[in-house]
Parts: C-alpha cells; structure tokens; sequence
C-alpha cells in the first residue's frame, strides 16, 4: 500500500455524509431565523466547513451565519443575547459559544453566528465574540472562496483528522489557512507528501 492510498483510506473512514435529514433541518431552522430576524436580515447562509469541502464526520456541525443589515437597531451583544433567548424559547437547547450559538434541531448540531454588516461593505461583518466580551471582524463567504479555490481540501480534511486523534484544540479556519500556505506551490498528486510536508510546517512554525 502506498502512503497515497493509505490516506485516501484515512479520508474515506472519515468522510462526512450530509443525508435528506439533514438538509431538512437545515432547511427548517433557516425558515425558523428568518421569522427571529424579521426583515433585519442581509441574508443567512450555509457556511464553516461543509461549504468549503473540509468536513469530517464526528467533528461537523452546520454552521449558519446569520447576516444583519447595517441599519439593524441592536448593538452586536444584544444580536447575540436575543439570538440565544428565542432558541431558548424555540427548545433548540443553547449553547453560548465564542462567535456562534450551538443548537440542537431533532439531534441535528447546527451553530448560529449571528453578524452584522459593516457599513458600505458587501461581505465584511462585525461578529461578538462572548467568551472576550468584544468584536472582532469576518467575511465567511470570502473564507468558503479561498479554501474552495486553493484545492487542498483533501490535505485540510487529513489534518483536521489529526487534530481530532490528537484531540488538540484550534480554529478550523487556521488550519486550513496554514495548510494552504504550507503546500503553496506543492503539486496536487503527492497527497502523503503533501500531508508529511503540513505537518512539518506546523510543528516547524
């Protein structure tokens, strides 16, 4: 067996698999978000790693982000609060998170981030992280576009599963980002090699 076939093997054990029941909840709980959010919503839209290609199964919610106009009348903590009261109400059994809200919809997990458009931005978004009790700045959909186009979701969707046997604790976002830029310039063949040469970035930087 070479290394190749050998993560393919690792990469299929680990496949994520989004079955019929788990596009009608998603489908429920966004018509649910749009009642929440009642007209102040820019748009809510499917995000995290399921978009981008890099799921896993046993380490995956659906995230949703959940884009508020510019005009909204509330302040970012007060988005957040009132996100987390009605999905109280809604019996989603709440979770405060950093960015996000995590909910449970008939045993599916999904996390909430709720956001608010910057004024004359078109996809940069104030978010509240709770756990700083502060602000800080994303753009999802640009996050899904960067990965998506770097082609590297097999290596990203390898480390991840290292980072989940190892049970270490970092932002997805990070890793796929530092992922890309290990492998800038590597060819799209050499998946072992390329997974080898990751790892060695990480623990080199």
């Amino acid at each position: 067996m070479t290394g190749d076939e050998y993560i393919q093997i690792v990469l299929a054990r680990h496949e994520y698999k989004v079955n019929l029941f788990t596009v009608l909840a998603r489908g429920a709980v966004i018509q649910e978000l749009e009642k929440w959010a009642n007209g102040k919503q820019n748009r809510i839209v499917p995000t995290g790693s399921i978009a981008k290609g890099t799921a896993i199964s046993g380490a995956t919610d659906i995230d949703l982000f959940i884009a508020h106009k510019t005009d909204t009348p509330h302040d970012l903590k007060d988005i957040y609060e009132r996100l987390f009261r009605w999905s109280q109400a809604a019996g989603w059994n709440p979770r405060r998170q950093n960015v996000s809200i995590g909910i449970q919809y008939f045993g599916t997990k999904m996390d909430l981030v709720p956001g608010k458009l910057q004024s004359g931005m078109v996809y940069y978004h104030s978010l509240w992280k709770n756990k700083q009790q502060t602000w800080t700045q994303s753009a999802p959909e640009i996050h899904i576009d960067k990965v998506v186009e770097s082609k590297r979701q097999r290596e990203i969707r390898a480390i991840k599963i290292w980072r989940k046997n190892q049970v270490l604790d970092f932002p997805s976002f990070y890793l796929e980002l530092v992922v890309i830029r290990a492998l800038s310039g590597c060819s799209y063949d050499n998946l072992a090699s390329n997974v080898h040469r990751a790892l060695r970035w990480i623990r080199d930087n």
